[in-house]
């Protein structure tokens, strides 16, 4: 059983035309009950984040800030950040579930959770509306610390599969080649053609190209001099690269049981679902 976090509250952060939107959880909270999904979960019940909570990843400046500006009416804090009169009490609530969740998940309550809580926060640093990791890059430079550990890529020592696309205008591939010299264990970095979806979404067909290499110079332009192009996907290339290291083929495991029996073969209902 599923633990399922979700508030109509949620719903009083308000973005207008912005991708994110209520209208998001609205349809999954749809499809759930359409599938007699949400039934089968479990509703915890949960508090908003405390304060002191809070100020283990924001300064108390910075959550004083973002109180301060949504009791004014809100607007735009930066250019994709939208914040509504609502919108501090719906994050806090939001904050509370996850953490609630993490609890409840480490502490063998439930095997797994789903947080249908907005507005998301994967792109605030502690004292700014941006990335801890995407704008301040603290992971890349080991300066990212979680309970008190400062967190270390080079500690990574399995070996590790990179792809970057081409035109990727939100993670350039020279930019995310510099991955390769962080990670322990061998990097194999496969630059796929296209931009920053369809390059993963790339299955093989004539016009996929690709160029792999096990040989991973810190300059991305020399590793570019020396790649190989390939017609081919990266799918295909992982597939190799995987099958080196993924053991022996083993029987597939029975899924579902009498209490939460299987709904539909693989690949499921929602690969073939269509957005109305």
């Amino acid at each position: 059983m599923t633990l399922l976090y979700y508030d109509p509250r949620f719903l009083d952060h308000v973005t207008g035309r912005h991708p994110e939107r209520p209208q998001r959880i609205k349809q999954i909270g749809a499809r759930l009950e359409q599938n007699n999904l949400a039934g089968q979960c479990a509703r915890p019940e949960w508090q908003e984040a405390s304060r002191q909570r809070l100020e283990r990843v924001h300064s108390s400046q910075y959550i004083d800030y973002v109180n301060a500006f949504a009791r004014r009416g809100g607007g735009m804090l930066d250019p994709d950040t939208v914040v509504s009169p609502a919108s501090a009490e719906v994050a806090r609530l939001a904050a509370g579930a996850a953490c609630d969740a993490l609890d409840r998940v480490l502490g063998g309550e439930d095997r797994t959770a789903l947080c249908l809580g907005r507005p998301p926060g994967h792109h605030a640093t502690r004292t700014a509306f941006g990335g801890s990791c995407y704008l301040n890059n603290e992971l890349a430079r080991g300066e990212m610390e979680l309970a008190g550990e400062k967190l270390s890529l080079a500690q990574v020592e399995c070996d590790t599969y990179i792809v970057a696309a081409q035109n990727d205008h939100i993670a350039p591939w020279r930019s995310s080649s510099v991955s390769t010299q962080l990670l322990g264990g061998d990097v194999r970095f496969c630059l796929s053609s296209r931009g920053h979806i369809a390059g993963v979404v790339n299955p093989p067909s004539p016009k996929a190209k690709i160029w792999p290499s096990a040989n991973t110079p810190p300059d991305p332009d020399v590793w570019w001099e020396q790649a190989k192009e390939s017609h081919s996907s990266w799918w295909e290339d992982w597939t190799e690269w995987i099958d080196d290291r993924a053991g022996g083929m083993v029987d597939a495991r029975d899924v579902g049981s009498t209490t939460h029996p299987p709904i539909d073969v693989a690949p499921g209902q929602y690969v073939r679902a269509k957005a109305s």
